[in-house]
């Protein structure tokens, strides 16, 4: 290589780490992509195979920012339980928190961001091909880990279980060098994001053994998560923790995993407080809820079903209509469940008129077009509430 070509290359370098830092810093996706095409050249025209590798590595970690941020930004995207009871409940619960520094919303099936991780997958695998693990074995699991971050996101977007059973395999690959005594929080980490991918898996295919696999590792992540050392990843860990057994209970006649679940969400209110992290803070009250109030219909105990309710308001006070619509909607459609459920225990006409009032309040507050499920749910669950209210009218 001529001296000007190196100069040449130099300054492509330089301008490429220039352009991706600074689009990092300031959240740019098109700067990210425009170094992501620099990279794409340097690593193709890398001077021997220890310099192509450098570019891929390099290649490799911008696609994982790309896509984090990709699935970050989009409008969230509810999920829905199909519990018993006199209503059927939005579960918030059912989404595990990610293990990345921010808390994501899931995002909606979007192509460009879909596009980015199957991008990311394959520049991960290409490098992992490349990469021997004797010689960099951190850097290799790492590899890994994050190879597993992006078959996890694909995952949770489409139907199946395949791209999350490879998560699940990514995942453990990393855990081969992510030894707890060499890197006791890096294996944490792979533990927790170990933990998620078992557990989309066992609420997709509505099987008990793969939400007890994630519990398991949440336990395991939590011997290094502490409170004391890392408190918002301890939290974070704490609340993927509490929808595990929450999911668990589904599968179960009893009350144990509903009381971990209850046990484990008021837990994590000790550091998700609302003046610290409002909308987590909300989301855990949210899920807070869903646990008293399943656990209120299966003991028939209006006591539970008013705690329920109480942790529902409270969520309502950050997940405001104008802040988050959609999870407003979501966690005023659960309170009006909670009401009617108190309403028919307690033989309530008025608990379930103003249940009937609550989902015509949720109701005005999205639109079908673009949440039908949720926008359907609403509805049926209102036309329940009337079909009991009318019942006990008659009856009195």
């Amino acid at each position: 290589m001529s001296s000007l070509e190196k100069i040449d290359r130099r300054l492509v370098e330089e301008a490429a780490l220039a352009g991706y830092e600074y689009g990092v810093q300031v959240a740019d996706k098109k700067l990210i992509e425009e170094a992501i095409e620099r990279f794409l050249f340097l690593r193709d025209s890398g001077v021997d195979k220890s310099d192509r590798d450098r570019w891929s590595l390099t290649l490799s970690s911008a696609y994982a920012q790309l896509a984090a941020m990709s699935s970050t930004t989009e409008a969230p995207q509810v999920e829905l339980s199909t519990q018993g009871g006199m209503g059927q409940d939005l579960a918030a619960s059912e989404a595990a928190l990610s293990d990345s520094e921010t808390v994501p919303v899931q995002p909606t099936i979007g192509s460009s961001s879909s596009t980015t991780l199957e991008k990311a997958v394959m520049v991960h695998r290409e490098a992992l091909s490349r990469l021997a693990r004797e010689t960099v074995p951190l850097e290799w699991a790492k590899m890994h880990h994050v190879l597993g971050d992006a078959l996890w996101e694909l995952g949770e977007r489409e139907n199946g279980t395949a791209r999350l059973e490879e998560a699940v395999a990514s995942y453990q690959e990393a855990l081969k060098e992510r030894r707890r005594e060499i890197a006791p929080l890096e294996w944490a980490t792979t533990q927790t994001s170990l933990g998620k991918a078992f557990a989309a898996i066992g609420r997709r295919e509505q099987e008990p053994s793969n939400l007890e696999n994630a519990v398991r590792c949440y336990r395991e992540a939590l011997k290094e998560r502490t409170r004391e050392r890392v408190p918002l990843l301890w939290a974070r860990t704490q609340m993927n923790l509490g929808n595990a057994f929450l999911g668990l209970a589904r599968h179960e006649a009893g009350i144990l995993r509903l009381e971990d679940a209850i046990a484990t969400f008021r837990e994590v209110l000790k550091e998700f407080t609302r003046d610290r992290a409002p909308l987590e803070w909300a989301r855990t009250q949210m899920n807070l809820g869903n646990a008293l109030l399943q656990l209120g219909r299966r003991e028939g105990n209006p006591e539970r079903i008013n705690d329920a309710i109480g942790a529902y308001q409270a969520a309502l006070k950050e997940r405001t209509r104008e802040r988050v619509p959609v999870n407003w909607a979501a966690t005023s459609m659960n309170l009006a469940n909670a009401l009617v459920e108190l309403g028919v225990q307690q033989r309530d006409a008025n608990k379930l008129e103003e249940a009937i009032e609550v989902y015509g309040t949720a109701l005005s507050g999205i639109k079908e077009e673009t949440h039908p499920r949720l926008h359907e749910l609403i509805l049926k669950n209102r036309s329940n509430a009337q079909n009991e209210f009318e019942k006990l009218s008659k009856q009195a």
